[in-house]
């Protein structure tokens, strides 16, 4: 589950249109192999961003738009439908508001346009730790905010590969992420977003992600709410075919 993950199905594909994949703080673009593994019908592309698998040596970046900014120089102009969880969903709020024609449909997953302030602390005090103390601590905290107790009970090969990815994860960009988090607002930014847009949580993620859910719905003009029933943060990734056939209904759908 390390590094970016380019998986393109065979030419005669019947939705050209390639989906791109984001993932969130910690991991690397590996951990949407089950969702990808469900979508033979699409192209697909899952990259690293900044400070995360094989792109860990990445740190110097500052903001949201500054990681969107890298993403939309890979695009070369390709347009996509974009899918961004959590970090990543920030980054793709950014990308769909300010590269508008790279962006054909837009997939938000468990993410915020803010943080409130105790969780803005909370990346603060991340970013100083974890090059500290290593990452044991942040990663038993970050599986029981993403999946649901039975899940890590049954220590599913999903749960072992998110462990193992943020065990790995280099913990300077890791620091640095976090950085980026606490600051990241993109409130301003995502009433520009013109892409048809679906916001999917988990009905049991924490409240930040559940309310933001509703107020993306209330700002993006042509956008749906999908809710992931007794799921939490990486309910995406918890049942990978119930959220690929989510978006794969969506993507196919005519304008």
């Amino acid at each position: 589950m390390n590094g970016s993950l380019a998986v393109e199905s065979s030419g005669d594909a019947p939705v050209r249109t390639r989906v791109l994949f984001l993932h969130a703080l910690g991991v690397s673009g590996g951990v949407w192999e089950g969702v990808i593994a469900q979508l033979p019908d699409f192209l697909t592309w899952a990259p690293d961003l900044p400070g995360h698998g094989s792109k860990s040596t990445e740190r110097n970046i500052r903001t949201v738009d500054e990681m969107a900014d890298g993403i939309a120089k890979e695009l070369n102009g390709e347009q996509v439908h974009l899918i961004g969880m959590s970090l990543g969903g920030l980054v793709a709020q950014s990308l769909a508001a300010r590269y508008p024609n790279l962006v054909s449909k837009l997939v938000l997953v468990d993410t915020v346009a803010v943080y409130p302030i105790a969780m803005k602390s909370m990346w603060l005090d991340r970013s100083v730790s974890a090059p500290l103390e290593g990452m044991s601590n942040i990663a038993v905290a970050t599986l029981s905010l993403w999946f649901t107790s039975q899940y890590l009970t049954a220590n599913d090969t999903t749960v072992r590969e998110v462990r193992k990815a943020l065990l790995e994860t280099d913990v300077d960009g890791y620091s640095m992420a976090c950085k980026v988090l606490a600051e990241a607002d993109t409130r301003s930014l995502v009433v520009d977003i013109t892409a048809p847009t679906m916001v999917i949580c988990g009905s049991d993620d924490g409240e930040p992600f559940t309310q933001a859910a509703e107020w993306f719905s209330s700002k993006i003009s042509n956008s749906t709410v999908e809710w992931l029933p007794n799921l939490r943060h990486a309910g995406a990734l918890e049942k990978p075919k119930e959220f690929a056939q989510l978006i794969s209904s969506f993507l196919k759908l005519s304008d």
